[in-house]
């Protein structure tokens, strides 16, 4: 029947940033952003990982909750359950290893869009396993899949993800590269994340294409985390048209970095030197 809602979700629209996250489900009438935590601004994932030697994961708010709560846990290496003896030698496969120390139980990460373009960087390595980024990534993206998931009633396997015209850190003669590598990890993520069909689209691109503008061309900006991305489009009847993207890795973690070491930290007193009585500065 014409005008009746139809609640049969097409795909899903994930929108995954190096602060915060956020998706939506597109149904053939309508595109409705799910809640995905709870509190002021519950649409809003902070883009933050939790990661347990129990093989426990989590994102968002409760990965904050989980490691203020665990992050002062720690195993011993003589008492860890990955250390075997061996010929009377103790002997691991987890490099974190050493004998008479030992590690914590949990770790938080937080930031690591900024990284999909660095190709030194495979993996980080805890209880004897290698997370890679897109291990990491797909913690984000399932956490966001199952929300959306449980709001749509269905087992969607289909996503639009949005990623920068410029990855941080792939600027530069090796961008074609470095922009390669990053798409190809965000797009393994969300395979892993439980996705079956992925579209990568330009953020900005994203932000406008679909909007009722009038005939014309707009300029849409899209000022995030880690990077700055525009992109022009022209409008027509018929809809919009990408006729220009570019984009630099410049974000607010930068400005954050910046209005930090210009105000907190002489307030802290943090770049303070202090010359010991044997004539050695700190």
């Amino acid at each position: 029947m014409i005008g009746r809602r139809t609640n049969e979700p097409v795909a899903y629209g994930i929108d995954f940033g190096t602060t915060n996250s956020s998706i939506a489900v597109a149904y053939r009438d309508r595109i409705e952003i799910v809640p995905v935590e709870t509190g002021g601004m519950p649409e809003i994932l902070p883009s933050i990982i939790y990661l347990n030697r129990d093989g426990n994961r989590a994102a968002g708010q409760e990965a904050v909750e989980q490691f203020l709560v665990t992050g002062s846990m720690k195993t011993q290496c003589w008492r860890c359950d990955l250390v075997q003896l061996v010929l009377g030698h103790r002997e691991s496969d987890c490099r974190q290893y050493r004998a008479g120390s030992g590690c914590h139980d949990a770790r938080l990460v937080s930031g690591i869009k900024s990284d999909l373009s660095e190709t030194d960087f495979v993996s980080t390595h805890s209880w004897a396993v290698d997370f890679t980024l897109t291990d990491l990534v797909a913690v984000i993206l399932r956490r966001l899949k199952t929300a959306a998931d449980r709001a749509s009633g269905a087992n969607v396997r289909r996503v639009v993800l949005g990623h920068p015209v410029v990855f941080a850190g792939a600027e530069g003669p090796h961008y074609r590269e470095r922009q390669g590598i990053a798409e190809q990890r965000l797009q393994d993520a969300a395979v892993t994340a439980g996705f079956e069909e992925v579209v990568l689209l330009d953020e900005p691109a994203a932000a406008v294409i679909d909007e009722d503008l009038r005939e014309g061309v707009a300029l849409a900006a899209d000022f995030g985390g880690g990077t700055f991305d525009v992109a022009v489009i022209r409008f027509a009847p018929d809809g919009g048209d990408v006729i220009a993207l570019t984009g630099v890795e410049v974000g607010g973690e930068q400005f954050d970095r910046l209005l930090f070491r210009a105000k907190v930290a002489p307030a802290l007193h943090l770049n303070d030197v202090y010359e010991l009585r044997s004539g050695a500065y700190r």
